[in-house]
């Protein structure tokens, strides 16, 4: 069994300047911060996984010691 659609509406509509704007603005301020948080969190793991390293290689060398 299929349903098909009997009638079919392409609706439109449209939006002033102004308020492309508004709309704009505050979906690509959102894009933007979740950039800022993506680049924070991929420092701060980096800044983890070097720090770890550090860390395994001197506790490595005072136990061959």
């Amino acid at each position: 069994n299929y349903i098909v659609p009997i009638l079919w509406l392409n609706e439109t509509g449209t939006i002033g300047d102004e308020k492309a704007n508004m709309f704009r603005s505050q979906v690509t301020g959102k894009i933007n911060l979740l950039g800022l948080i993506e680049m924070i969190l991929l420092s701060v793991g980096v800044v983890m996984f070097v720090a770890f390293m550090i860390s395994y290689c001197a506790c490595r060398s005072k136990t061959i010691k």
